[in-house]
């Protein structure tokens, strides 16, 4: 499949199920409300872990938490067993700010926290959830900076198209940088993670969604761009989908992403 005149690369992938959390918004209506225009309720809550036994637990930073909160989520909300999934993990700082608190430590000669450092890796949500879920498939992590969640679906989509099944559940997920790193925020960026549970093409289930790169200069990348610097990329497909538009297209500084449905 081809896009207009310029030749980029598309795929087709199934939506099978989402989920999110945020502190302030831990279900779908507050989602909904918030993208009408509600304001988010500011808070320091955690989301809710039942599923996950109390030692592994008191071992996570709340990133890690958020994840599994909403990967859990997402399998329970189609039917489909944690352990039978691929997983794609997405995150454009990770576990950033446990390698700050570490930094501190050693600025201030303290022992450093064996937890802290065992949760410092990039990957520290693929660990603990592949414990928490007997998941034995191979994981992804992705950071690409601003294009991380555009890179996680993109990859994704390559995970299915080289393998219809198992499915692919895509996590995406950052918390808010700390001084000195907090100018790399995302603009009005507050803790979140978004799951997304993605079938193939073949599948019968879920919603169909075609998506490209594109090159900037194209006509149809142009045409009607829809970046809102108040979102990250994740949470403007979030907002996106939940509001049933056909097209989302995201500007980022190295390319056009595009989703139509």
């Amino acid at each position: 499949m081809t896009s207009e005149s310029h030749n980029e690369p598309e795929t087709t992938v199934r939506v099978l199920a989402w989920s999110a959390w945020a502190p302030g918004l831990t279900v779908r209506k507050h989602w909904v409300d918030y993208f009408k225009g509600n304001k988010r309720k500011i808070s320091d809550e955690l989301p809710k872990t039942d599923n996950i036994s109390p030692l592994l637990l008191r071992r996570m930073s709340r990133l890690t938490r958020m994840a599994l909160a909403t990967a859990f989520d997402c399998c329970r909300m189609a039917s489909v067993r944690p352990n039978a999934v691929r997983v794609v993990f997405a995150s454009r700082h990770a576990e950033m700010s446990t390698t700050v608190r570490l930094l501190n430590q050693m600025l201030a000669h303290e022992a450093l926290s064996p937890m802290d450092f065992s949760g410092s890796v990039h990957h520290t949500a693929c660990a603990y959830f592949s414990l928490a879920s007997s998941n034995r498939f191979p994981m992804h992590a992705v950071a690409a900076g601003e294009n991380t969640f555009e890179a996680g679906f993109l990859d994704a989509a390559g995970l299915l198209e080289t393998c219809q099944t198992p499915p692919v559940l895509l996590i995406y997920g950052d918390d808010v940088l700390k001084h000195p790193f907090s100018k790399w925020n995302a603009p009005k960026a507050f803790p979140n993670s978004v799951a997304i549970l993605l079938g193939g093409r073949r599948t019968t289930q879920g919603i169909p969604v075609r998506f490209s790169m594109l090159s900037k200069y194209s006509r149809q990348a142009t045409r009607s761009l829809t970046r809102n610097p108040s979102y990250p990329s994740a949470l403007q497909f979030l907002k996106w989908w939940i509001r049933g538009s056909n097209r989302l297209n995201i500007s980022t500084n190295e390319s056009v992403w595009q989703w139509e449905r």
